[in-house]
């Protein structure tokens, strides 16, 4: 067992090492093309959490700027405006949309969930880029920890729009 767990350690450790640091960087940037950042993304659906500020918003940018239909998954709906119409005037993409939905909150992602579902709309791409740094121990109305409902929880939650998450 010991071995075992030591090779793996080091198998892993490898892989890291030759995959994830600058040497590994520089051998795989040999074989990037430039032409697979290019694709057009028209007539897709693509949800994106946290999407007014950050990662997020970058990534809500950037799958718009390739023509895909964005739905920006806010907290804040003033934050969440500023976003979209900042996209929108970036990109010239008309369809970007802004849910307002608490991700700490699981009747909110619940009534987000159905309301979407019921569009019958296709998701191509789901983003679950939920973030917050908060320090002190919350505890949410539903019970559950704030930062392990927002993340893990959550994420569990809106990809159920897939069925792939098991019912809570």
């Amino acid at each position: 067992m010991f071995l075992q767990k030591a090779w793996r350690t080091a198998a892993f450790g490898v892989y890291g090492f030759t995959q994830f640091t600058k040497s590994g960087f520089i051998e795989h940037s040999k074989k990037f093309k430039e032409e697979d950042m290019q694709i057009q993304m028209e007539g897709k659906n693509c949800i994106v959490t946290g999407a007014n500020s950050g990662i997020g918003y970058a990534t809500a940018e950037g799958l718009a700027s390739r023509g895909a239909t964005v739905y920006m998954i806010c907290r804040n709906k003033e934050r969440g405006e500023a976003a979209q119409s900042q996209i929108q005037s970036n990109t010239g993409n008309p369809n970007i949309h802004l849910e307002i939905c608490d991700l700490s909150s699981v009747k909110d992602i619940r009534t987000f969930v159905s309301h979407f579902s019921s569009n019958d709309k296709p998701i191509h791409v789901l983003v679950n880029n939920t973030g917050i740094l908060e320090n002190n121990r919350v505890i949410t109305p539903e019970g559950s920890v704030f930062l392990i409902q927002l993340k893990p929880l959550d994420n569990c939650i809106i990809t159920d729009i897939h069925h792939l998450c098991v019912q809570i």
